[in-house]
């Protein structure tokens, strides 16, 4: 007989999944040291000055979280193979197989291509929160939801939190791709991030995860108007482009819960108001940045391009190594932080072996995502589409440390496994026990739990909302 998951592996799963979606915020906040940026623009293409470096107890801190985080992941893989037999899901099985496959291509690279690495803990966190993320126990899609909502409201309320309360450390200096927005000046958000492009692709996925018409609360609009005033203040051209392209893919659904008139006509004033404000900022900053100088090689991006697939020529099986963008005796001389493209940056890293697994990972999200489209609203298409648009210009899937990057990820893979095992018709058995009844009337008990829970499954796969 199939058991239900002990309230422990819930518990434990459910941490695990706060403490990869918080752990981008936490190394901002507590572990690196940033200062203030100081006022007007910085001189050359948006270089910040170096920090110095964090004190000790800073990198205990993240040495610490670390432990804590790699601990809760395995507890997750323990949990499920010491606990109940569950019935294997396929899709979900083959989408972290893919998705394991494409980050063990950096690992390979390190072990056999000649120049190390593989001693680096940031190679194993994105694949142990693949696996853990599969091991874990299923939840409702609705349970689902609410956590990843809140997961991604701690960077857009947060970040624009610390813009009213810290402006200094909440904004970085910037040239590049500034409309000088009323109050900012040559500054850009970066929030409870290292940086604006990554705030940006935080705040366009959290704007497509709370406009989805799918198990939403009262104050969507609100929380989504946090998204979007937070996507705004990043500029980030990238998440600018994404997020209406994710956005047209959502379905919409009749949501029974309606918006409180006051609140909904506040929302719209407000709405006019900003942009009575931004809009003519934007207007007349379009010009000066169409026509400069970084747009042309897209801030400089065509360079690194040229300078991976040159490294790509030279490495053409397994790459230089993840050691490229971080050992300054490299090609790359520590000039970049990564490709600032994914296909570029797997192929300089990893080789055609790398390659290899990112196009069958990448196959396989769009297989899931058309699998589980209905279900979730159009939501498993929006965020895929978000993060192969990022892809462009930025490597969000090179999985290295706590970077958002990997909530995106985490994001993506969330919804896909989440939707595809709602999809799965739930045993008569697992009901009866999720829900006893009195030993006399067992069988209507076991009878009416299975109509309930039949037609509430069916009714979520089919509309995709929930009232």
């Amino acid at each position: 007989m199939r058991r239900r998951p002990g309230t422990a592996a819930i518990r434990l799963s459910t941490a695990a999944l706060w403490a990869v979606g918080l752990g981008p915020a936490f190394f901002v906040v507590v572990v690196s040291d940033r200062r203030p940026s100081a006022p007007g623009p910085l001189p050359g293409w948006d270089y910040p000055p170096v920090e110095p470096p964090a004190a000790p107890w800073r990198v205990e801190a993240g040495q610490l979280y670390l432990l804590l985080t790699a601990a809760l992941l395995s507890g997750v893989l323990i949990s499920r193979w010491a606990g109940p037999r569950r019935t294997p899901d396929a899709v979900g099985a083959g989408l972290a197989a893919t998705g394991l496959a494409m980050y063990a291509g950096p690992v390979l690279s390190a072990l056999f291509g000649g120049h190390g690495g593989a001693d680096d803990w940031r190679l194993y966190l994105a694949p142990l929160v693949v696996a853990a993320l599969y091991a874990a126990p299923a939840v409702r899609p609705s349970r689902m939801l609410w956590r990843l909502r809140a997961v991604v409201r701690v960077y857009t309320w947060g970040s624009l939190a610390a813009l009213a309360v810290a402006p200094g450390w909440a904004l970085t200096s910037s040239v590049i791709v500034n409309f000088r927005l009323p109050g900012l000046g040559y500054s850009r958000l970066a929030g409870l991030t290292d940086h604006p492009i990554l705030l940006g692709t935080v705040a366009a996925a959290a704007l497509v995860v709370e406009a989805a018409p799918l198990h939403r609360s009262r104050l969507w609009l609100l929380h989504s108007g946090a998204a979007l005033a937070t996507l705004l203040l990043a500029q980030s051209r990238t998440a600018w482009l994404a997020a209406p392209l994710a956005l047209l893919l959502l379905y919409r659904r009749d949501v029974p819960r309606r918006l409180h008139p006051l609140l909904g006509r506040g929302l719209i004033i407000g709405t006019a108001g900003c942009a009575a404000l931004l809009v003519p900022a934007l207007l007349g900053g379009l010009e000066r940045v169409v026509s400069d100088r970084e747009v042309t090689s897209l801030h400089g991006r065509t360079e690194v391009w040229a300078l991976a697939m040159g490294v790509f020529r030279s490495h053409v099986l397994l790459g230089y190594g993840p050691t490229l963008f971080t050992d300054h005796s490299s090609p790359v001389r520590g000039m970049y932080a990564h490709a600032h493209g994914q296909l570029h940056q797997t192929l300089a890293t990893s080789g055609l072996v790398g390659a290899l697994g990112l196009v069958v990972f990448v196959v396989a999200l769009v297989l899931v995502a058309a699998r589980t489209a209905r279900a979730s609203a159009g939501l498993s298409w929006a965020l895929l589409v978000l993060t192969l648009a990022t892809c462009v210009t930025e490597a969000p899937l090179r999985g290295l440390e706590f970077s958002p990057f990997l909530l995106l990820v985490l994001l993506n893979v969330t919804v896909l496994l989440t939707m595809s095992s709602s999809r799965q018709p739930r045993p008569a058995a697992a009901v009866a026990q999720a829900f006893p009844g009195p030993a006399g009337d067992a069988r209507s008990s076991r009878s009416a739990v299975n109509s309930s829970e039949a037609a509430g499954w069916a009714r979520t796969s089919r509309s995709g909302s929930c009232g």
